[in-house]
């Protein structure tokens, strides 16, 4: 069933949807929108402001962060906010951006790297529409979706969503479900939740247990609802880059797709290209570090 955002892993704060990657069937839709945004530096604030007091990690990501032309505002603005034990940042680690690694440690007692290199990485189709495929009865896999269940809600400049997905695909359909960030709206219980279930979870294919692609294809894997919605407007639909999406659900659970998650060895190699140490803590998460000189 549906998890109390007070429960989830992190609330996600998405400053950007710019990316320096491609990924097949990407979970934020880059590659989608003619102009990604830079979250607005005031409205970031007023965001963290009325998240202060929750109990969830609070998580930093993009697209990829470190493109934020404020991220050092960014993280100064949370160490006054926050230990760095309550932060979280996701990101490339690309070595171009080395230039944040003391900002970094100084910021986020949690990190996770992920260049998308691994050959263990692969991506579920986002955009299909479970409602297309399975009519009304899409909202019984909706409430069951391991998204919902394992990863975290969302701010983007929409407002804020109990779904990291269903935030993303807010920003192309733009239904008038977005939580108002000024409003304690993490408090919600689940039932408030069902305005976003049915406009925006029915709009994708997450919850359908759907082939995966290996992430570095670049492909999207798209239906035919979401097709006539983006042919006109998504630069990587005009670019064919994508396959319309004829495929069945399948039987098998794909269990290996975040096998990935698993391999300290990656981790620790993307840090080691960016200037960082990572220590593996109890809960499971990175800790990261400058090593001595």
């Amino acid at each position: 069933m549906l998890k109390p955002i007070i429960a989830k892993e992190a609330i996600q704060l998405e400053i950007t949807n710019a990316c320096i990657l491609r990924c097949a069937n990407c979970t934020r839709l880059v590659g989608h929108h003619k102009t990604p945004y830079m979250m607005d530096l005031d409205y970031f604030k007023t965001a963290v402001d009325n998240i202060a007091k929750t109990p969830t990690l609070i998580g930093v990501m993009g697209g990829e962060p470190l493109l934020h032309p404020k991220f050092k505002e960014i993280c100064l603005y949370l160490q006054k906010k926050f230990p760095c034990e309550k932060l979280g940042l996701w990101s490339t680690f690309d070595k171009r951006f080395k230039k944040y690694a003391p900002l970094i440690c100084n910021t986020f007692g949690n990190v996770f790297p992920n260049n998308h290199t691994h050959k263990h990485i692969f991506h579920t189709p986002v955009l299909v529409s479970s409602e297309e495929m399975l009519s009304r009865h899409y909202v019984t896999l909706a409430k069951n979706c391991w998204i919902q269940d394992n990863w975290s809600a969302s701010i983007n400049p929409r407002g804020a969503y109990f779904c990291e997905i269903a935030a993303a695909i807010d920003l192309i359909l733009n239904t008038g479900t977005a939580f108002d960030i000024r409003t304690p709206w993490w408090r919600k219980k689940p039932s408030a939740y069902l305005k976003q279930v049915k406009a925006l979870c029915s709009k994708c294919g997450v919850c359908l247990n759907l082939p995966p692609r290996k992430d570095s294809g670049a492909i999207d894997d798209i239906d035919l609802w979401w097709i006539k919605k983006l042919k006109n407007k998504s630069p990587k639909v005009k670019a064919g880059s994508y396959r319309e999406f004829h495929e069945r659900i399948i039987d098998t659970p794909q269990d290996n797709v975040n096998s990935f998650r698993d391999d300290l060895n990656y981790f620790h190699k993307i840090a080691k290209q960016f200037g960082l140490r990572l220590v593996l803590q109890k809960s499971g998460y990175l800790r990261p570090y400058l090593p001595e000189r």
